[in-house]
């Protein structure tokens, strides 16, 4: 994706360098938020063999749990991680908000850009329903609502990057 804000002008416009940083800006946010998210997995799973290491011992001594520090050390990576994550997907929602203000100045200045930003913004849009994807399916084991706001901010980028495609297609 690294690729998705190439552009064919030898001299590009202000206008179109400050569409390419905020769609590169964007994908990074974008690219960060996913890596969080990975991690987020990857201590949640640490997380369920250390509950069934917990639980093994529990049945072991009578039932009686034991106290385990990697179990709290695997929560305060996945605060840590999710906090991260939210944090990205601050930055995306703000840089969102710019890139909208922006894209309306194309509208009335150059519309020749309007084409080369749609493919751009299709890619961007792909990635943005992956990180919403995989963050609903991680935090909707613990937060629902949250897990609701993402499915919808992944039902709404796949439908933006969808008709941003086609809005490229037909020119």
């Amino acid at each position: 994706m690294a690729s998705a804000c190439r552009s064919n002008s030898k001299r590009p416009s202000t206008l179109e360098r400050r569409v390419r940083e905020q769609i590169s800006s964007l994908r990074d946010f974008t690219e960060s938020a996913l890596v969080e998210t990975e991690y987020i997995v990857k201590e949640h799973v640490a997380f369920s063999k250390l509950m069934v290491k917990r639980l093994e011992r529990a049945s072991q001594l009578g039932g009686v749990l034991q106290g385990m520090p990697e179990m709290i050390e695997t929560i305060n990576r996945i605060q840590k991680h999710s906090k991260a994550m939210s944090e990205h997907v601050e930055k995306i929602s703000h840089k969102l908000v710019e890139f909208t203000t922006t894209l309306e100045e194309v509208q009335r200045k150059d519309k020749s850009l309007k084409g080369r930003i749609l493919r751009w913004i299709s890619e961007v849009f792909k990635a943005l329903c992956s990180v919403f994807s995989l963050g609903a399916g991680v935090i909707g084991f613990f937060d629902p609502i949250t897990a609701t706001g993402l499915g919808l901010g992944s039902a709404i980028s796949s439908a933006a990057s969808s008709i941003a495609s086609k809005m490229s297609e037909r020119g």
